[in-house]
């Protein structure tokens, strides 16, 4: 049977479309039927909204507003970070220079993964993804980070970690040093 997913941010004629980690990617393809404007861009679906569309069950991502389709909406950020389109999978994307932060609620015992995609800059500094397990009094439990390397192309970035028993909340902060800026889009926290 047929069903319908979530709009494209810009429709598309051939390209191709791969399954990837549960995640629908539309690739290329042309502007308009018949050719031109060739598209150098992907576009993603997140596994909860394929899911979401199959069985109507809500999606499964805590994190609010993961796409930044809302701005900042859900998230805390330090002047440098700023809305940009050159995410490459579907604009607005966030460029961080600086600090970027957003919290979700997690189940004590359970394991989580924490997927991004993002492009970095070479240059001296660094670029963390951190993710801290927060119990009911907000007071830190387990934290782990991971740096992420440059990239010239829009890459997929994963940080799993265990959650603790009482966790409630997890903290995930992405942050920048030095001369080093990232690009970041499709935030996605899913219990595995």
């Amino acid at each position: 049977s047929w069903t319908s997913l979530p709009d494209l941010h810009q429709g598309r004629h051939s390209g191709g479309i791969a399954v990837i980690d549960g995640r629908l990617f539309a690739i290329s393809g042309s502007g308009n039927q018949g050719g031109t404007p060739e598209l150098n861009t992907v576009e993603m679906i997140a596994a909860s909204d394929v899911l979401k569309s199959l069985t109507g069950a809500p999606g499964s991502n805590p994190i609010i507003n993961p796409g930044f389709d809302d701005g900042f909406a859900g998230w805390l950020r330090s002047p440098g970070v700023l809305l940009s389109e050159e995410g490459g999978v579907a604009p607005p994307a966030v460029r961080v220079s600086g600090i970027l932060t957003t919290a979700a609620p997690v189940t004590g015992g359970q394991t989580y993964e924490l997927r991004l995609l993002f492009r970095s800059t070479a240059g001296s500094g660094t670029v963390t993804v951190q993710a801290s397990y927060l119990n009911s009094q907000g007071a830190t439990m387990a934290q782990f980070s991971q740096g992420l390397s440059p990239a010239t192309d829009l890459t997929s970035g994963v940080l799993q970690a265990p959650a603790p028993v009482g966790a409630q909340t997890v903290r995930i902060q992405i942050q920048t040093t030095g001369t080093r800026t990232v690009t970041v889009d499709d935030v996605s926290l899913v219990q595995l």
